[in-house]
């Protein structure tokens, strides 16, 4: 399982991307910080936001993808319900006056995480 921490400079809504895992794997990882009551069966990929185990306050959100990133569609996808989350959050109801701005920070969430994605492959690749 690669794990990369995403940090949301624009809204404050970090996330962790969790992929190249087993379904299980996924939930096991959860499950040390979060309060996961479901398991969510039979997604390739998923998106939680969950209260942390330690305030019911602080909440964790994560992106999960069960397996290799080969399909960004399956990444986007997870991103939208993500970008959807935050932007209700901070009051952006998705409409014809807001679609631009779910848009861009749709596009900067996924060259984060594109980006991240590079680094720790040529991180591994360097460690040979």
């Amino acid at each position: 399982m690669k794990q990369i921490k995403i940090t949301d400079e624009i809204y404050g809504h970090d996330f962790t991307f969790l992929y190249e895992c087993s379904e299980q794997e996924s939930i096991d990882h959860i499950r040390l910080t979060c309060d996961l009551e479901k398991e969510k069966q039979g997604n390739d990929a998923t998106y939680f936001v969950l209260k942390t185990l330690k305030d019911d306050d602080v909440f964790e959100r994560f992106i999960v993808v069960n397996q290799k990133v080969t399909k960004f569609s399956v990444v986007v996808h997870e991103i939208f319900h993500y970008v959807h989350e935050v932007m209700n959050h901070i009051g952006l109801k998705l409409n014809d006056e807001t679609e631009e701005a779910y848009a861009y920070f749709l596009e900067y969430i996924y060259k984060k995480i594109l980006k991240a994605i590079e680094e720790q492959r040529n991180e591994s690749i360097s460690k040979g």
